[in-house]
């Protein structure tokens, strides 16, 4: 009899462990969902948000308004696709170096530097969401300065890494280009580009930085690692 009672006891319990591992899977599952439709839902809601700045832009007749309304609509709608590709298909994060390489690939394309190569080392872990936005914003401002400034129309070469280095990340940008003036101080340099640059590494807690190499220049930003 006793031994009938603990197996039927131990069977009993194997039976409510199975129910709640199945209970807590249903509940991963859906809290997965919901967080998925809430980026598509903050996604949709951004890049609405581009779309009226855009249109409020083609009714303004004085040029510089309608340029900083335009780069500002297209700053937005590249947070609303930071949004939507922080996860891939599955749900599951997406590695910085396949997310840099799309977004990259897409913003050399559209500059008509055809003859620019992209490179992309390490970052084989996604980013912390905390993260994912400033860092892209970053990333996409220096290397849209290599392609405004640093080819001259010319083929050229654009290298990006991903490196930790203890409790920091950094970032570097670099190409192969003619390289900063004599005269250049980063401190100085009063473009919106580098001011979102120096923005996002403040709200980062990190610090960037330009500097000349024996050929072209190297941009660096310096961050908290933060486990994904």
């Amino acid at each position: 009899l006793g031994a009938n009672w603990l197996i039927g006891s131990l069977k009993t319990s194997r039976d409510r462990l199975s129910a709640e591992r199945e209970r807590y899977a249903r509940l991963a599952e859906s809290r997965d969902l919901l967080y998925r439709e809430l980026q598509h839902r903050v996604s949709n809601n951004i890049q609405i948000i581009s779309g009226l700045l855009l249109l409020q832009s083609q009714g303004v007749g004085d040029r510089g308004a309608k340029r900083a309304l335009s780069e500002a609509s297209g700053r937005i709608a590249l947070i609303a696709r930071i949004q939507r590709q922080l996860h891939g298909q599955g749900g599951e994060r997406s590695p910085f170096s396949l997310f840099a390489h799309d977004l990259l690939t897409d913003a050399i394309a559209a500059s008509g530097a055809d003859a620019v190569s992209l490179q992309i080392e390490g970052g084989e872990e996604p980013l912390h969401p905390d993260q994912a936005t400033p860092v892209s914003l970053v990333l996409l401002e220096c290397v849209n300065n290599a392609l405004e400034h640093a080819f001259n129309g010319e083929g050229g070469l654009v290298q990006v890494s991903m490196a930790r280095d203890g409790e920091r990340q950094v970032l570097t940008v670099t190409d192969d280009g003619r390289g900063l003036p004599d005269d250049f101080d980063l401190q100085a340099v009063d473009t919106l580009g580098l001011k979102i640059v120096r923005t996002m590494a403040g709200q980062l807690g990190g610090r960037f930085s330009m500097t000349p190499e024996a050929k072209g220049v190297a941009c660096r930003l310096h961050f908290p690692a933060i486990d994904a």
